[in-house]
């Protein structure tokens, strides 16, 4: 699992688009695989997202990914305003 942020240095009532890539090494295929990364309270507010893999939901930060094939990637972006 790896996370990453577009800017270092967010300004107030700029846009932060946080990227949450998974990777399945293998050899067998993941299930029920679940992420759960909530935004920090009182600093962000959620706005959107988009991912490839599975649901997000915003208001408990849960990504269920759900299957992902050995070398499958999956990735999460959310925007948010700071």
């Amino acid at each position: 699992i790896g996370k990453s942020a577009d800017s270092a240095s967010p300004v107030e009532n700029g846009l932060l688009v946080y990227t949450i890539a998974i990777t399945n090494f293998g050899p067998d295929i993941a299930t029920g695989v679940e992420i759960t990364d909530a935004l920090p309270t009182g600093s962000l507010s959620y706005l959107s997202h988009s991912t490839g893999e599975g649901t997000y939901n915003d208001a408990s930060g849960i990504w269920n990914v759900g299957t992902l094939d050995p070398l499958e990637v999956a990735t999460l972006s959310i925007t948010a305003l700071v």
